[in-house]
């Protein structure tokens, strides 16, 4: 019985020492799961504030990157502004030179004569040895700065009448030029022309009438000399039905105003046997 109680005895300490044992490891259980729910919960606000500093130090390190970019962008706009001013201020530098080396290429930039303008006078001459006389209308018209056109009309009478076999009667002579142009400055003050036109010419004589038509091509200068007087001449290669001519006029022209002129010219046709001289007055527009 006695051992019996010893062993129970025994037994019951055993176990209490057990359940001791069992509380003290539970209450280290409990402290390393305290000491590890702080080491975690340290560790995760470790971690958020890193996180937090890193994207700080990301928002910095962007804002530097577009600090330096528009830095960057700004210093390209004002290399393109310096390009633009160097461009410009070389054109310019450019046209300047051109302007000083060439300056005869600006000053003949405009004619200074006028393709506009209508004009009438007396005409005197011969054909063929046989004296005429009579007038002229005609006009131009400027169409562009470079090309006019014009148009002339002519009408003459023999100054006594003509004898040819059996007739004896006065002659008259109807011409018409209808044509177009055109002048460009070779010069400040001179002007070079090219024109075609279209002839017809009306000859009466007693009771017959003839009429010759045909077209003719015509080059020739206008010079100024000073403000007042101006010079021209011109060579005319004239193909008709009866046979092909070749006309030379020269002339001259005094400006009382820029509008109004007097000039006197002279044309000669040596196959036709043709001389006149023309004195007109003119009106420029």
């Amino acid at each position: 019985m006695f051992l019996k109680n010893c062993i129970a005895a025994t037994a019951a300490l055993v176990l209490a020492n057990g359940v001791a044992l069992a509380q003290d490891e539970a209450q280290n259980l409990d402290d390393v799961l305290d000491q590890a729910e702080k080491s975690a919960e340290q560790a995760l606000q470790e971690g958020e504030e890193a996180v937090e500093d890193m994207a700080e130090n990301m928002d910095a390190a962007a804002d530097e990157m577009a600090g330096d970019a528009e830095g960057a962008a700004a210093e390209a706009g004002q290399a393109a502004e310096a390009a633009d001013e160097a461009a410009e201020g070389e054109a310019g530098a450019a046209v300047a030179q051109a302007g000083d080396g060439s300056g005869q290429a600006i000053a003949i930039a405009e004619s200074p004569f006028s393709y506009t303008y209508f004009g009438a006078g007396y005409v005197i001459g011969d054909i063929n040895g046989e004296d005429d006389s009579g007038y002229q209308v005609y006009g131009s018209y400027a169409v562009t700065n470079s090309v006019f056109i014009q148009a002339r009309f002519t009408s003459l009478e023999s100054d006594d009448k003509l004898t040819i076999g059996s007739v004896s009667d006065e002659r008259s002579i109807d011409e018409y030029r209808v044509g177009v142009g055109v002048n460009v400055p070779v010069r400040d003050s001179v002007d070079a022309i090219a024109s075609v036109a279209y002839f017809d010419a009306e000859t009466e004589y007693g009771a017959s009438e003839t009429d010759t038509d045909g077209y003719g091509i015509s080059a020739g200068l206008r010079a100024m000399r000073g403000d007042k007087l101006e010079l021209n001449a011109s060579l005319t290669h004239i193909d008709t039905e009866a046979d092909n001519d070749t006309e030379l006029l020269l002339g001259g022209r005094y400006y009382q105003t820029p509008k109004l002129s007097f000039g006197i010219s002279y044309d000669r046709s040596d196959d036709d046997g043709v001389d006149r001289y023309l004195l007109d007055a003119r009106m420029n527009f």
